[in-house]
């Protein structure tokens, strides 16, 4: 069977981990007669660069390049999606090439941003059947955006309402804010699937410091970043009960960075195996987004024996219920509350049943197993 998806370049992306583990889960299970073409879209720097393929067991990354135009830009000077669809012509025809090259059996189109967009109108096109892995709710992710760039992301995002795709959620919010917010009506092909915890999380052994807060996030206006200089803020009024590490992508000569984070001891992306001894050093991580379909840095932070706060508008926060830690899923909107339950918690230690149950039950093995077999009955 011959799968044909996007891919990030960005390797610290949630979205590339989920794939990179999905990935590995198919070479150390050996035969499953599948092979995987991603495609990665570069932009064009100035001068003209043909598609470069490497191939790796059953895998083969295609990078493309061409001109990618600001989605941001493109909104603003376009009236319809149709004009969209123009402005990135090139890319979907990239993607068709590869698709009449490749002739795969099957689309996965992974997120719903404007190369995953862009994907689905080629496999549309030449009638592909497809599965949407429905990492992040563009509506949700652009909502501080201007009104009419918003309008048009939603009409991109509604594009993927389509009868002949089957739908994989990491949550039942993710599912539930689709139906309510972005297609309105209920999904009928889909499969609700937890986001796994890799290995490597459980296995850190470096010494927790209970004096340490950690923040681990994308900066962007959906993951709630003005919370990060409030509590800042707060904890530098409470004479620095904590020391704040965050890590993110943001520069530290960024405007946002000059306004209050010289607060925080401020940290570039991570590898995942960083990150793993990165949880081991904190007392508390929080993570304060207003909405996301799962959250892994809090799963993952609990693996690592550290507690975690979560939003309830996190899809993660459905975990938490399970694993019987409704007590750590908080209020962001109070910088005290959450505070004073940092502190709360920083001493205790995640209990050795719930890290079991996540070893055992959210493992790739068992999560990357109910995909295959989704996939080869799709």
């Amino acid at each position: 069977m011959k799968i044909l998806t996007n891919v990030q370049s960005s390797s610290s992306g949630g979205i590339f981990q989920t794939f990179s583990s999905f990935l590995g889960f198919l070479e150390r299970r050996g035969k499953t007669n599948v092979t995987i073409t991603g495609i990665d879209i570069q932009p064009k720097i100035n001068f003209s660069r043909k598609n470069l393929e490497k191939s790796r067991g059953i895998f083969t990354l295609i990078t493309a390049f061409c001109e990618v135009p600001d989605i941001h830009k493109v909104t603003k000077i376009s009236k319809s999606l149709k004009d969209i669809e123009n402005f990135y012509s090139d890319v979907i025809e990239i993607y068709q090439q590869i698709i009449l090259q490749k002739k795969p059996d099957l689309i996965l189109l992974n997120g719903t941003y404007f190369l995953p967009w862009c994907l689905l109108i080629a496999s549309r096109n030449l009638n592909v059947p497809m599965i949407l892995h429905y990492h992040g709710i563009l509506t949700k992710e652009v909502a501080q955006w201007d009104k009419k760039s918003r309008l048009l992301l939603n009409q991109m995002e509604k594009d993927f309402d389509l009868k002949k795709i089957f739908y994989v959620f990491p949550s039942k919010l993710s599912k539930m804010v689709v139906e309510s917010e972005v297609f309105g009506h209920k999904i009928k092909k889909y499969l609700v699937l937890s986001n796994p915890v890799q290995r490597h999380f459980f296995n850190s052994k470096k010494k927790r410091n209970s004096k340490n807060m950690g923040i681990v996030s994308r900066w962007a206006e959906v993951k709630n970043f003005p919370f990060v200089g409030k509590i800042a803020a707060y904890n530098y009024k409470q004479g620095n009960e904590f020391s704040i590490e965050v890590v993110t992508n943001l520069n530290k000569m960024s405007r946002e960075y000059k306004k209050g984070l010289d607060l925080v001891k401020l940290q570039t992306t991570m590898t995942n195996q960083e990150l793993a001894e990165f949880y081991t050093q904190m007392g508390v991580v929080v993570s304060p987004s207003l909405f996301e379909t799962y959250g892994n840095v809090a799963q993952e932070s609990l693996a690592s024996n550290t507690p975690a706060l979560v939003n309830s508008q996190m899809g993660v926060a459905e975990t938490f219920k399970e694993l019987g830690l409704k007590d750590w899923i908080v209020d962001f909107s109070s910088v005290q509350d959450v505070f004073d339950k940092a502190k709360e918690i920083r001493h205790q230690e995640v209990s050795p049943k719930i890290r079991k149950i996540l070893y055992e039950e959210y493992s790739p093995d068992k999560i990357h197993g109910q995909l295959l077999s989704l996939i080869k009955s799709a």
